[in-house]
């Protein structure tokens, strides 16, 4: 499977403590194709949703702790479509990027997209859910 991480950028990551690179790392080491951009890096080439990622080279031995497989981590910088992939997962920080989302509206029957791209629109923030008693 090809899995794209919509997120932050990865210099931004804490290698003992962050959720999402415990989820890059999983898919790496089950064996798939894992690629992540940032909302900033979305655009469109030839009236196609594209973004310009991070993928990550496959290597033969995958270090297990966290901390050891981003610092070993080589990466290469590559354009693609995102209709190319099989998940995109959404992992940035709020609040949301109403344009990144308009750019996921574009694929999003093409592609699935980890969370509702509707869903994220009207439940945001972690705020939503103090409405409910």
């Amino acid at each position: 499977m090809n899995i794209c991480f919509l997120m932050y950028p990865w210099k931004e990551i804490d290698a003992e403590n962050d959720s999402s690179l415990a989820l890059i790392h999983e898919c790496v080491k089950r064996g798939h194709g894992v690629a992540m951009c940032t909302p900033l890096n979305l655009t469109i080439r030839n009236s196609v949703t594209c973004a310009s990622c991070k993928v990550i080279k496959r290597v033969d031995k995958i270090p297990n702790s966290l901390k050891s497989f981003y610092n070993r981590t080589t990466l290469r910088e590559e354009m693609l479509p995102l209709a190319g992939f099989d998940v995109i997962f959404m992992r940035s920080n709020p609040p949301l990027d109403p344009l990144m989302l308009n750019f996921l509206d574009s694929v999003k029957d093409d592609v699935f997209i980890m969370n509702s791209v509707n869903g994220v629109r009207e439940a945001n923030n972690k705020l939503y859910t103090a409405v409910f008693e």
